[in-house]
């Protein structure tokens, strides 16, 4: 079995006849996969069957030909060993494949996939509002108890687990195959959260998947408020101060001319007192 595209494989041991029992696989939403059947015959006994849980069991392939109206058959080819190929696949393609290639010999794959889901969309992000990222394990689910064997966590840009609430986030702990982290817009820039799936045996990361808060630069509700008082609150300060500053300019002027001198001033208080001084030495002369 080869294992590509970012993939992490896990096979279950061979029973007593040889014959593998089961194959889990662990992807991404977009990635291409390969399931192996390696039937050492012609494809045209090979069927493919999915199963998403005990309930239903969908047709894939059928003596060698991809059914037509199966849920996946644009995406869906076999190559020359009969494995069966499935192009960008997505959160439904999660689930088991069975490869039936003689009476007595099935290959059973599990096809997991992690997942990210945000609420509120992306899109719809305002800043400073507290976003919940949800991770989780799609497979084949027999259960409610299928992800026992798996531990999901989430840890930082730098590597280290995140606990509990702190920094502009809080960790919601793992709900089966589910773990859920909540997270501040004003928590910081370039941050980047990084959702693992580990094997609770060996701690060893199975898969991962990260996720990037993108910042619209759309300002929330409160924000858009506040900012319009801080706008009114600041044309009146502004206000204010032209205000003071005429004033300042009118008092500084009229105390300027209440100090300046009039041109020609002595001359005037002369021409004043000349007539009294004339009409004296005239009195004199009368006398």
């Amino acid at each position: 079995m080869q294992c590509v595209y970012f993939t992490t494989c896990d096979f279950f041991q061979p029973d007593i006849s040889g014959q593998i029992k089961d194959i889990v696989l662990y992807h991404r939403p977009a990635d291409d996969v390969i399931l192996s059947c390696d039937t050492g015959r012609s494809c045209p006994t090979v069927q493919w069957l999915y199963n998403r849980d005990l309930t239903k069991t969908d047709a894939v392939v059928q003596s060698g030909n991809v059914v037509k109206n199966s849920a996946r058959a644009a995406r869906v080819s076999l190559t020359a060993d009969c494995s069966l190929v499935i192009k960008n696949i997505t959160a439904e393609d999660a689930g088991l494949y069975t490869c039936q290639r003689g009476l007595n010999f099935d290959i059973s794959i599990n096809l997991n996939i992690i997942t990210l889901s945000l609420s509120p969309p992306d899109a719809d992000l305002k800043r400073d509002d507290t976003i919940m990222v949800d991770c989780s394990l799609l497979g084949f689910d027999t259960n409610r108890r299928r992800c026992q064997q798996q531990r999901i966590r989430w840890v930082d840009e730098a590597g280290s687990e995140l606990l509990g609430e702190g920094g502009g986030h809080k960790v919601i702990g793992q709900r089966n195959c589910l773990s859920s982290l909540t997270v501040k817009r004003h928590s910081g820039l370039n941050r980047k959260y990084t959702c693992q799936v580990l094997d609770r045996n060996n701690n060893k990361v199975l898969i991962d998947v990260d996720y990037t808060p993108v910042f619209t630069g759309t300002m929330s509700d409160d924000q858009s408020n506040t900012a319009a008082d801080w706008s009114y609150l600041g044309f009146i300060f502004l206000t204010l101060r032209i205000t003071g500053l005429i004033t300042i300019i009118i008092i500084l002027l009229i105390q300027g001319r209440g100090n300046k001198t009039p041109p020609g001033g002595n001359n005037v208080h002369n021409d004043v007192k000349a007539p009294a001084a004339a009409s004296r030495r005239h009195n004199v002369n009368i006398n």
